[in-house]
């Protein structure tokens, strides 16, 4: 079977430490963090990925959806408005 990752790129939320206490415990085997990426950062991760998961309902605007298109990268999102609409 292969092995998948799990790469977590953006900042961290002093409002969710369970992700990296989650990253850090028994379920952190194949999942890394990136905290604090750059721009240039963001867009090289996206391209190397084989999708984008976003399942954020906060997200204003879908821009990660968009930046992912921009690479080429496909994206699963949530059932929100703003993803279906700016995935089109």
């Amino acid at each position: 079977m292969p092995f998948a990752s799990l790469v977590l790129v953006g900042r961290s939320d002093p409002r969710f430490p369970q992700v990296g206490n989650l990253v850090r415990g028994p379920l952190g085997a194949g999942v890394s963090i990136i905290d604090n990426a750059d721009d240039t950062a963001v867009a090289g991760w996206l391209a190397a990925a084989t999708a984008l998961v976003f399942a954020s309902r906060g997200e204003g605007f879908g821009f990660p959806v968009t930046e992912a298109f921009g690479q080429g990268t496909p994206a699963v999102v949530a059932d929100a408005e703003m993803c279906i609409r700016d995935s089109h």
